[in-house]
């Protein structure tokens, strides 16, 4: 008999929605499953209620003390997962009823290596539509590549009429993976610990020839805060900090070869210091009553937070 379908839940960047968007799983995934849960440095009452959890469902709960980086807590699991897909998700999402099988299904008709679920997001009440396909690879011109991302869809109303296709982009919020495709490739470079995550999967899918599905019959809603619970500030300033955003271009850089202005990368660094300072309760945005990922906060009020006091 072949072995059930693994999901892989990890930390993406940080904890306090962790046992909603578990028990969203638990509930909304009919049996039989391989559950793995990698948990990077949770704080106490959360590792106590992941350890219950565990004991409950019978899943395997895989404790390390330090924070992991996404790609980092991905690895990690691996050596655990069985059966012919393996299921990634954050653990601050909520999953649609039936996704995995939905999942699998789009996977078996179309062959494809990849198949994601359509990406929502939600933001207090407000829910909308995070991301849904686009277009990523590398451009080479005289001499230079450059690293082309685009979204054909994103954060705007939610298609009703979206259908079943082929993409080059997808987020790591949630996919399924054909896990044969893991003795052709490492998938997950623990070299790149924040962005460009997202790149450097889609491309090494594309290297090695696998398709990749959006089925969007199955849904993921991300659990965007508002502000940050105490709990998340410390990995979440991590997970967005300089030193890794650094080390995770220049490993990215030189790994694809990259030459020239890259915009992707710049627009990248740009979204995640502004992204970071959602860990301050006092920061510019929060002042003037304005979205973190609006333009205004990407090119001027996060940058002098940055220059001004070190965020």
């Amino acid at each position: 008999m072949t072995p059930p379908p693994s999901i892989v839940i990890t930390q993406r960047e940080g904890f306090s929605r962790s046992i909603q968007s578990l028990q969203s799983v638990l509930q909304n995934t009919a049996p039989p499953h391989n559950l793995i849960y990698v948990d990077g440095g949770s704080p106490a009452p959360i590792r106590l209620e992941l350890e219950e959890l565990s004991r409950i469902h019978g899943f395997q709960l895989l404790r390390h003390d330090q924070f992991l980086s996404p790609n980092h807590a991905k690895e990690l699991a691996l050596p655990h997962v069985t059966g012919r897909y393996v299921a990634f998700l954050d653990n601050d999402v909520l999953v649609s009823n039936g996704w995995l099988e939905t999942l699998v299904a789009c996977a078996d008709e179309t062959n494809a290596g990849v198949v994601a679920p359509l990406y929502l997001e939600l933001l207090g009440q407000e829910s909308r539509l995070h991301m849904f396909g686009g277009l990523c690879h590398i451009r080479e011109t005289n001499g230079l590549r450059q690293l082309i991302v685009s979204h054909d869809s994103r954060k705007g109303s939610i298609p009703t009429d979206a259908s079943r296709t082929r993409t080059e982009h997808i987020e790591m919020h949630g996919f399924l993976l054909r896990t044969s495709i893991l003795a052709q490739v490492q998938p997950f470079d623990p070299l790149v610990p924040t962005i460009p995550e997202n790149a450097d999967f889609c491309l090494l899918m594309r290297e090695v020839g696998q398709e990749i599905w959006i089925e969007p019959n199955a849904s993921v809603t991300v659990l965007l805060p508002e502000f940050l619970d105490d709990m998340d500030r410390a990995f979440h300033t991590q997970r967005w900090s300089d030193d890794w955003i650094r080390a995770g271009f220049q490993h990215f850089t030189r790994k694809w070869r990259l030459s020239g202005p890259q915009p992707v990368l710049e627009s990248q660094r740009r979204w995640a210091v502004a992204h970071r300072v959602v860990a301050y309760d006092n920061s510019l945005h929060r002042r003037l009553g304005i979205k973190s990922d609006s333009i205004l906060n990407r090119r001027l009020l996060a940058p002098l937070e940055q220059a001004l006091w070190g965020r």
